[in-house]
């Protein structure tokens, strides 16, 4: 997928696709559900152990 097909799908500008590819910008939550929607992909959270040598 181009960037131009990305950006036209997720209804992002292709220069902030572009941005986010070379890390000048971060975008929101919102913008990078949709472009992994678009790309067929998923966001998978999980919980953290807390460091348990913290005395």
């Amino acid at each position: 997928m181009t960037q131009k097909q990305l950006a036209e799908t997720t209804g992002t500008a292709q220069s902030t696709i572009s941005d986010i590819e070379t890390g000048v910008v971060s975008v929101s939550l919102d913008v990078y559900l949709r472009l992994l929607e678009a790309l067929g992909a998923e966001l998978v959270v999980t919980g953290r152990i807390p460091d348990q040598d913290t005395n």
